[in-house]
């Protein structure tokens, strides 16, 4: 869907879209009632404190999400889209990277 788009102090976004394959019968009746979403997230790219590469994602509240996600699934507040603007904060699962994309730049928090 899109490219990688640096957002600084070595992170950088690409957003993904959410688009089941209807021509499987099961997706198309499984989704019927679910639209595409063209911005369904971001995987976000940043480096590890040793330098390697590290890699999340974090699920956007829009429309349609929760029902496609789950209705637990913890989804991220979209205030602006250009620049992209998120709450709460982004937090990897994986290393202790911690911050905000604001404005479009990542801030560390």
């Amino acid at each position: 869907m899109s490219e990688w788009i640096d957002i600084g102090d070595d992170h950088a976004i690409k957003y993904f879209c959410w688009s089941p394959d209807r021509s499987i019968p099961s997706n198309a009746e499984r989704f019927k009632d679910n639209p595409d979403i063209e911005r369904a997230g971001c995987s976000v790219k940043h480096k590890q404190p040793n330098g390697e590469d590290c890699f999340g994602a974090v699920h956007f509240d829009v429309p349609g999400a929760k029902e496609v996600f789950g209705g637990e699934a913890h989804v991220w507040q979209v205030k602006s889209w250009e620049p992209l603007t998120l709450e709460p904060s982004l937090q990897c699962g994986v290393c202790p990277d911690h911050g905000f994309i604001r404005n479009g730049k990542w801030v560390r928090a």
